[in-house]
């Protein structure tokens, strides 16, 4: 068991070191070039790659972090208010999603109850939202929803994108997978958010899933991710 989790950190630490010092470069050359330029259209346009450039350096920065945190934190499981969490999620990524045009919604029963570690799996459901509301065409739909069915415990992201091809989505999760989904296509990401749930699931002993929004509970066409995990049985009384 030792011996697999030292083998673990040492390909986290590779792929992360690897992740950052892509990051870095790409910033010293973008540094460079502003440096040396005298046209002043030049330099706006580079600052503003710049800006980009650090963007995306934080985020993979905090994501790195969060995956760490997904695999070694201890978990501190309770019961929360589901519906709470799927408001306090969309409520942070509304800005985001105003500068695509996404209708950004919540579906969920009042006084739904779920139980796991809270701070987990807002984070596991922050990084699907997040992906869904970066991949989705402009003036999409994002919806977070929440249940327990089948004995299951469920938080789920659904968009009516174009979906994602067969062959990454058996790859879901992998850590630093490059994958191009939606209005993304073409682009290249990271992987870190899905891994991320996938991880938080794991710790919860579920797992996360994709599936076609045609075959889940949502209109349309699209992608439906899922974190799943048991729910607790409750103590008939006597």
């Amino acid at each position: 068991r030792t011996q697999s989790v030292m083998a673990q950190q040492r390909i986290f630490l590779d792929d992360a070191s690897h992740q950052l010092r892509t990051s870095l470069a790409t910033l010293r050359t973008q540094i460079d070039y502003a440096l040396l330029t005298k046209d002043k259209l030049d330099t706006d346009a580079t600052l503003h790659a710049l800006a980009r450039q650090v963007s995306h350096a934080t985020r993979s920065t905090n994501q790195l972090l969060a995956l760490a945190r997904s695999d070694t934190a201890a978990l501190r499981p309770g019961e929360f208010d589901a519906g709470e969490l799927l408001r306090e999620v969309a409520l942070a990524l509304l800005p985001r999603a105003r500068e695509r045009r996404i209708d950004l919604g919540v579906d969920v029963v009042d006084n739904l109850n779920l139980f796991g570690d809270r701070g987990m799996l807002r984070e596991a459901l922050a990084n699907l939202a997040d992906n869904a509301i970066r991949h989705a065409p402009e003036e999409g739909v994002v919806t977070l929803h929440g249940e327990v069915a089948d004995g299951e415990q469920r938080l789920s992201v659904l968009d009516n994108g174009p979906g994602m091809d067969p062959e990454l989505m058996a790859r879901v999760g992998e850590r630093f997978l490059r994958a191009a989904s939606g209005s993304g296509a073409g682009s290249s990401g990271a992987g870190l958010g899905l891994a991320i749930a996938r991880s938080i699931a794991e710790r919860h002993h579920g797992g996360l899933t994709l599936a076609e929004a045609g075959d889940a509970p949502a209109p349309g066409p699209g992608l439906v991710v899922s974190i799943r995990w048991p729910a607790p049985q409750r103590k008939e009384e006597t």
